[in-house]
């Protein structure tokens, strides 16, 4: 979804109101929750952020744009080929 930039308020403003909706519906089970794993996009504000922080969830913020690393698929097929290429 392309947000038009000027309804981006808006945007924010429900994001905001889906993070209050979520601390509610969890109810007394929102205790359980210690940590907020996110992404560093802008589209999450203060604001959303701070209705985690008002019910003690820490926010976590991952590196922004970059996925978790993952071994090169040619570090762990390298030993199988030579394997396969030995036994045949």
């Amino acid at each position: 979804m392309i947000a038009d930039p000027s309804n981006l308020g808006n945007f924010m403003i429900a994001d905001t109101q889906q993070a209050r909706n979520l601390l509610m519906d969890l109810g007394d089970r929102a205790d359980r929750f210690r940590f907020l794993i996110r992404d560093r996009d802008s589209k999450f504000t203060t604001a959303f952020d701070a209705v985690f922080v008002g019910a003690d969830i820490r926010i976590i913020r991952t590196q922004s744009g970059r996925p978790a690393r993952t071994p090169s698929r040619n570090a762990s097929s390298a030993p199988c080929a030579g394997n396969a290429s030995t036994t045949s």
